[in-house]
């Protein structure tokens, strides 16, 4: 599966495009002998080129012989509807292999919120929900400094943050939201 650096994303009334960041994996995190990890890409929804999000699977171990082996096991790109804006992914994976998945989210008709996408062990597909949602434009375009997932130390549930822009003190200005998720 190709991957490309994303474009910026739109916000609603034009105005400063956010940066998407680039194509480099930004989390990880492990269980046993897998890895998982997470990027943004460029892809087409609709007629629409976005920014993506794509998550990775890697399985490690080591032959007989005491080489190290690593093969690409599972990969899935999260896509919005079409011109919604998914980039600066983060990750976390509990002792079941449920996946917790923050990403920044804009459009042209949402203001900068963070998105998680959840999957159960043995799901196919994400589910989705809103941590936090945006309420103004931003000016600046840099976007990704306060998104991340951490296993706790339960190892079934996981804690999120994400940023959204929003009015304090009357200019529109970065939030953060911590959450935590509890999966099966």
């Amino acid at each position: 599966m190709p991957f490309d650096i994303p474009p910026d994303a739109p916000q609603p009334g034009g105005g400063t495009l956010l940066s998407t960041g680039d194509n480099r994996l930004l989390q990880t995190a492990a269980q046993g002998d897998v890895l998982w990890g997470t990027h943004a890409t460029l892809c087409t929804v609709g007629s629409v080129t976005q920014s993506c999000a794509r998550v990775v699977r890697v399985g490690v171990g080591q032959t007989t012989a005491g080489e190290l082996t690593a093969s690409l096991t599972q990969q899935s790109t999260l896509a919005g509807r079409s011109g919604s804006y998914l980039h600066h992914p983060g990750i976390a994976v509990t002792s079941s292999e449920a996946l917790v998945v923050p990403v920044l989210q804009s459009s042209p008709t949402s203001f900068l919120s963070t998105f998680v996408a959840t999957r159960s062990p043995g799901a196919q597909r994400f589910r989705g929900l809103s941590l936090t949602a945006g309420t103004c434009n931003q000016a600046s375009n840099r976007t990704g400094d306060y998104l991340g997932a951490q296993t706790a130390p339960d190892l079934a549930s996981v804690w999120v943050v994400g940023e959204r822009a929003t009015t304090i003190a009357g200019e529109c200005q970065w939030e953060t939201q911590v959450g935590q998720i509890t999966l099966p």
